[in-house]
């Protein structure tokens, strides 16, 4: 999988009577992050949603948009929660047309970038 796996992971372990809560915090180091690349790895990763939401339905749509910083709007309205929410919002738009091109054959790829040394480098 490229994508979803912890959402079914969590779905699966309540659905068989257990319950995992983890303290620890994950911190991803994206490096520096660029708008339309950052938009195009979540379009990488559509069609693993959309077997994710296949499968899940209803409840897959509530686990995926559970996410913690909605629950912090005085955040969202500061310059840099503008910042992330419009990057999530494309980033969701994104995974929605990759979806779409999907189910008409096309599916995304993920994007190479050429640093100034002509190294060609996968976004992280």
């Amino acid at each position: 999988m490229t994508g979803g796996e912890d959402w079914d992971l969590g779905m699966r372990t309540v659905k068989g009577g257990h319950q995992v809560s983890v303290n620890t915090m994950i911190t991803h180091n994206e490096g520096h992050v660029r708008y339309l690349d950052a938009c195009r790895k979540k379009a990488y990763y559509a069609p693993v949603v959309a077997r994710f939401l296949a499968k899940h339905g209803a409840q897959g749509v509530t686990v995926a948009s559970r996410r913690p910083w909605l629950r912090q709007p005085k955040a969202l309205a500061r310059p840099l929660g503008v910042g992330m929410l419009a990057l999530r919002v494309r980033g969701v738009s994104a995974v929605l047309v990759a979806m779409a091109a999907g189910r008409f054959g096309r599916h995304p790829a993920l994007p190479t970038r050429v640093d100034s040394s002509g190294t060609t480098d996968k976004p992280r």
